[in-house]
Parts: structure tokens; sequence; C-alpha cells
């Protein structure tokens, strides 16, 4: 067992050295009694700083984004519509999803994407195997959810209303 004084000494160093990591210009004094500082008025000044820059950092913090039960952010007021494209059945073959002409992912079972799209009538097709085009409107803020299902070895869009789609994108992988 170590004596008193050492341990008191050895305590000492490593306080001292402690502060000296964290840059702290006030050392503690051990005594028999409790210990103190030796430089309140410095160390209240850095609380106080440091107050100071933390409420002014928290006054920054921004709001998070809104967001849709799959956890991607929400559109408002940008003057454009999402679509999410998903498909809850497996799928024999990587499926290519074409929104107004245009190709805007390729479907995977079990999983789901998205694209933000102008408001109005769109048509959406898939390939291969596509049936005829789906239509469907969108205004804008508007979240639209397309369900690819599989019929007689064909995967056919069908538009779903906003409860379904958000509670069956929720169960998908991105």
């Amino acid at each position: 067992m170590l004596p008193l004084g050492r341990l008191k000494e050895g305590l000492y160093t490593l306080i001292e050295s402690s502060l000296s990591v964290i840059g702290a210009d006030t050392l503690l004094l051990l005594t028999d009694q409790k210990p103190r500082l030796m430089q309140p008025m410095k160390s209240l000044k850095c609380l106080l700083g440091l107050a100071a820059g933390l409420f002014l950092l928290l006054g920054c913090a921004g709001t998070p984004a809104p967001r849709d039960a799959a956890g991607n952010i929400l559109y408002q007021g940008t003057g454009k519509a999402r679509v999410y494209v998903y498909s809850t059945a497996t799928l024999a073959t990587d499926t290519v999803v074409k929104l107004d002409g245009a190709k805007i992912g390729t479907a995977k079972s079990r999983a789901y994407f998205l694209a933000d799209t102008t408001p109005g009538v769109h048509s959406l097709v898939t390939e291969p195997a596509g049936d005829a085009p789906l239509s469907f409107h969108l205004d804008i803020g508007d979240n639209g959810y397309v369900r690819l299902d599989v019929a007689d070895g064909r995967v056919v869009p069908l538009f779903v209303n906003d409860a379904i789609g958000e509670k069956e994108v929720a169960t998908l992988r991105p």
C-alpha cells in the first residue's frame, strides 16, 4: 500500500497533467482540506464565454425538414411533385420505369425509388413487357405512389392511395 504522501503527490501530478492537456489555466491545490481553485475569476470568465458561445451556436440550429413514412424529405412549396415507384413482389428481372418517356429508375424486388416531377398529368410505363401506360395526375407538393404488381409474368403498374403507399413503402428498402 502506498503511503498517503506519495498518493497525494501522484494524484496531484495526474490532475496537473490532465489540466494541461485540456488547456485549463487553473490548478487544484490538494491539501488536507477540500480542493479549491486558485483563479476563480478566470474560470468564471471562461465558463461565461463557453455558455455564450453555446447559446449562439444553438440559436443557429435549424428545424429538421418534414419527412414522409419512408424517411424521405417532403417537398413543400417547391413547385414539384414526387412519385414513389415500388414493388412488394418478387420481380423476375429488374424493370426499367419511364415517366413521360424518360427513364426515372429501375425497379427491383421488394424495393422502392422516387423521382421528383412537375405537377400535372403523367404517363408511366415499364419495360420489358409493359402494359398500356398508367396515367395519373399530381398537384404541387403531392406524393404519388405506383406499385408494380406481377400478373401473368408481366409487371403491371397500379396507382395506389397515399395511406396504402406510405405504409407499403415504409417496409421496403430504397
